[in-house]
Parts: structure tokens; sequence; C-alpha cells
């Protein structure tokens, strides 16, 4: 199957929705073909003190591990110009996300609770422009990102196992004397490089 996922605003807030190609039936499982887009991150609750405030989710990007589909995104909230980000899966095999919004639902189909997403960042710093990868060989999953929180932007890092738990907190990865800005991240076989733009220039670092 192919999966899609695009910030969108149709609703109001921006929100993050996925979609799907399935083989089995040859089509999208989408509102231009077969069904309707699914949110999967959006506002759990204005009074809901956990991302109080109006919150749009954007830049969304994906990776996959089996049996999970990993999703980076930012989630800014505008009247606090704080940005922060978030890493949520999709469960290939069970057929659920696992995401901020997103309704829980036991095995008789009753609602639980509205699902979350894993915090990468510290809630205070305005980070953005995400980017993911996943070692193939061990499932580590690795994220880099845009910090703008001083005057100087700078390239920030974070790593997760296969399960989501944290292998290396946030880190900062340049300390440039200009604004680092786009980066993005690839595995080749253990060791990852990060590109990025500064001084009108693309730069490489590595990640071990």
């Amino acid at each position: 199957n192919v999966h899609v996922v695009w910030q969108d605003n149709r609703n109001g807030p921006v929100q993050i929705f996925w979609a799907q190609r399935k083989k089995d039936i040859e089509a999208w499982v989408s509102s231009g073909q077969y069904g309707q887009d699914t949110v999967i991150m959006q506002q759990k609750d204005f009074n809901d003190p956990y991302i109080e405030g109006a919150v749009q989710f954007k830049n969304p990007k994906l990776s996959y591990t089996h049996p999970r589909i990993w999703m980076v995104s930012e989630s800014l909230k505008e009247s606090e110009n704080i940005s922060s980000i978030y890493i949520s899966s999709f469960n290939v095999e069970q057929k659920y996300w696992q995401s901020m919004g997103v309704p829980v639902f036991n095995s008789n189909g009753e609602f639980i609770a509205d699902g979350t997403s894993i915090l990468v960042t510290s809630p205070d710093r305005f980070c953005t422009n995400p980017s993911i990868t996943i070692n193939g060989t061990n499932g580590e999953i690795a994220i880099v990102w845009e910090d703008q929180t001083e005057p100087i932007s700078q390239i920030w890092g974070a790593s997760f196992n296969s399960s989501g738990t944290e292998i290396t907190s946030s880190t900062k990865i340049t300390s440039r004397i200009n604004n680092c800005f786009n980066p993005v991240i690839g595995f080749s076989a253990n060791q990852a490089a990060i590109v990025f733009e500064s001084d009108n220039n693309l730069y490489m670092s590595h990640y071990d």
C-alpha cells in the first residue's frame, strides 16, 4: 500500500490528514476515490492544558520500519510563539494510528480515549521543519529539525528505538554564526547523514 500525509485547513485549524492507496482494490481510500480523507493529528480539546490554545499542525514527513509507519510533524501555538516536534505511528498489521487526537477503541469498538503523540522537543522552544529517517537494520528512528528559539537558528536532532523509546534526547547539532535551515536526514548502513543549508551553501553532518 501507498501512504500519504499532508497539512490541511479545510476544517478551520490546520490539521494533518492521511490517505492510502490499497493494493487489493487498486484504488485510493480517500475523498478523491473511495471513502474519506482521515484526520490523524488534531487538537483534542481547547480546554485540555496539554495543548492549550489554538494549535496548527504542519510539515508532516513519513518513514517506515515494519510494522510501523512513523510520522514526524510540528505543532505551532501561534498565540505563544511556540512550535514543538512530535512523532506518531501507524501500525500496518493492526491498522490503527497512535497519534494526537485520534480516537482509541477497544476490541469491542468502544471508545477508550484520545490518542497521544510523542513530544520530541522541549515545550518552551520554537522548533520547525522536521525530517525523519529509519535505520533499515535495527529500526532506529532519527529526527532533525530547525530550532529558531535563539536569534540564530540551528539544527537539532533526537533518536528513538523502533518502539518509540528515546535513545538520544534533543541535541544541538550545529553551532554556526549564520542561520541553519532546511535539514534533511537519511541513513546509510548505521550512519546517518544530515544535510542543511547555511550561507547559501549546503553542509553535511553525521550521526553514528
